[in-house]
Formats: structure tokens, C-alpha cells, sequence
């Protein structure tokens, strides 16, 4: 996974997938053909952004998904944060961001992953007035993501009960299913 998003990070998108599909293709394939059965062969395709939104409405917390090794998967992140902002989500929780705040927003240095889109994706939330929040699991263990939602929690709804909080996070963190 690191050499992929590696390549991903100097705009070698081929061998990135490359890559990716050598670390994870067996694994990710059986993921992919469990999740296809499931589906309802009579659904039809819907656009991603409209329907966010619109499931959005009334909710506090939205996490929305990428793949750290393709910068194009933070493109919809990006095209979320201004409606998004302005039904209230003030907290933009991002698993790649070292610290909650930014000295200079045009600095990447604060990212796990310091490619261009990641930099537009957070100046975009900056400039519209996201409150930041890095919630990386200081010390991964069996609990990650368990640790991490804890981490999102008490920077967030703990202070703000109200708050509307859109996470962006990386691969299958938003699983319901721990297993």
C-alpha cells in the first residue's frame, strides 16, 4: 500500500493501481464479488453528490470513503464541502491530517499524503471555514478505528452535542461491520 500511494503521490496513477492490486487484488476481488452479490440487479445508478446530499439532510455525521493511493477519490470530498457547509456541517474530520491546525494552509506538510488534490481538498474546507479535525489513531492497534471514532467523538459531539461533522477517511473505515 505504501509504494502504491507512493507512485500516486508523483501522479503515477498506473503504477499506483498496479501496486495496489499486488497488495490487496485477491483480498479486494473476493471484498468486491461478497458486496456485487448483495446488490439488487433492478437498481439503477444514481449521482453520487446529489444523493449525499440529499441523505445528508438532517443528520449530524456523513463519512464519506477514498482510496489513499487515488487522488481522484478525494474529487468528490471536494465537490461536497461548499453544500455541505452550508447545511450546517462546520467540522471536516480528515484521517490523513497530522494536527487540527494549520499555520499556513497552502502547506501540505500537515498531510499523510501531500499530493495536490489533498491540498485542494483541505484549502477548499480552510477557506470555507471548516473547523479541522485530525483523528489518526496516535498508535494503531486491533482497536483503529474504534480508537479513531472515539477520536472524532471527543472533538467534536463531546463539546458540541448539535455538531454536524463530515469525516473523510480511507478505505473500509466507514464499515459498519468491525469484522
Amino acid at each position: 500500500q505504501d509504494l502504491s500511494t507512493a507512485y500516486s503521490n508523483f501522479g503515477e496513477v498506473q503504477k499506483s493501481k498496479y501496486f495496489d492490486l499486488q497488495s490487496t487484488g485477491v483480498k479486494y476481488k473476493q471484498r468486491l464479488i461478497q458486496h456485487l452479490a448483495h446488490l439488487d440487479p433492478v437498481q439503477k445508478p444514481v449521482d453520487a453528490k446529489a444523493e449525499i446530499i440529499r441523505q445528508a439532510s438532517g443528520r449530524n455525521l456523513v463519512i464519506i470513503n477514498e482510496a489513499h493511493h487515488l487522488p481522484q477519490t478525494r474529487k468528490l470530498t471536494i465537490e461536497l464541502l461548499e453544500t455541505m457547509r452550508s447545511m450546517g456541517f462546520e467540522y471536516l474530520a480528515l484521517e490523513a491530517l497530522k494536527t487540527d491546525s494549520l499555520v499556513n494552509p497552502a502547506d501540505t506538510n500537515n498531510l499523510t499524503y501531500p499530493e495536490p488534490v489533498s491540498g485542494i481538498l483541505l484549502r477548499t474546507a480552510v477557506k470555507l471555514g471548516y473547523k479541522l479535525v485530525s483523528y489518526e489513531a496516535k498508535y494503531t492497534s486491533e482497536n483503529r478505528d474504534l480508537d479513531q471514532a472515539n477520536t472524532i467523538w471527543s472533538k467534536t459531539f463531546a463539546k458540541d452535542p448539535a455538531a454536524k461533522v463530515l469525516v473523510h477517511c480511507g478505505y473500509s473505515h466507514l464499515s459498519e461491520n468491525m469484522n
